[in-house]
């Protein structure tokens, strides 16, 4: 009995000195690496798009001329550039501005964009995020303020002149938003009109241009609220946005 228990230990021993062999000669040994990659396809960006779009295709599909996109690429540049790998190629800027303006343009599902880009769900949402991020960051500040000087005086006089309303740079008004609520809280989000939105607080000026937002705020909020928590409504207590221009009208002066 002893002499059987004995060779059984000697047995095990030896498969675990085999097994310790094989596996550091496995890592001696070089392996070609093995890279697995769905197959997809980007036929319609790289040739349908570049090569045969039009003018008019870019403006009806992406809501932007030819300069618009590539002024668009140059100021996005350095923040969503990416650099190549020894695996793969990295998504050029121009692609990653194009899928986020055709998800903003035509609000498809991530799975219909990756198919015609020929990437993967995941990374279109990626993608779009970055990009929707870039562009708050860099592009936000230049395009939506405040008219002052000049541009201000403009603007009055096109309120004036468009509609009759004197002393005024900016029409304000709300809207909601439709959104999934999150699962914490998500009573917060259901607006009086019966579904679940965010809100969206902007103001104009008379060519309906955008001159300042406020977005977020769940859509069960009053919209009083909103303003009053909001930018503009700082601006105005401290009156940086009409700088104490005064009119005089029937003898009372209007700001």
């Amino acid at each position: 009995m002893a002499r059987f228990k004995h060779s059984q230990a000697r047995r095990r021993s030896g498969h675990m000195v085999l097994t310790l062999a094989v596996a550091l000669l496995a890592t001696l040994v070089p392996r070609p690496r093995v890279q697995w990659m769905l197959k997809r396809s980007s036929s319609w960006w790289d040739y349908i798009v570049l090569e045969t779009f039009t003018p008019t295709d870019r403006i009806e599909n992406f809501r932007v001329s030819k300069a618009t996109f590539q002024y668009l690429c140059h100021q996005l540049r350095p923040l969503i550039s990416r650099q190549n790998t020894q695996l793969r190629k990295c998504i050029s800027v121009e692609k990653r501005v194009a899928i986020t303006l055709w998800c903003l343009a035509t609000c498809s599902e991530y799975r219909t964009i990756a198919h015609l880009f020929g990437l993967a769900c995941c990374t279109v949402c990626v993608i779009v995020h970055d990009t929707c991020k870039a562009i708050v960051s860099t592009l936000q500040k230049l395009f939506i303020k405040f008219p002052d000087g000049d541009e201000r005086k403009r603007v009055v006089e096109g309120f004036k002149s468009m509609w009759g309303m004197v002393q005024c740079v900016g029409s304000i008004d709300s809207c909601h938003i439709p959104v999934m609520p999150p699962s914490s809280n998500h009573t917060d989000y259901y607006n009086r009109k019966g579904w679940y939105s965010i809100i969206l607080q902007t103001v104009v000026d008379y060519e309906y241009i955008f001159r300042d937002i406020c977005v977020g705020w769940p859509g069960s909020v009053h919209d009083a609220r909103v303003y009053k928590n909001s930018g503009i409504y700082n601006k105005l207590s401290v009156d940086k946005i009409l700088n104490n221009d005064s009119v005089h009208i029937s003898g009372i002066y209007y700001w």
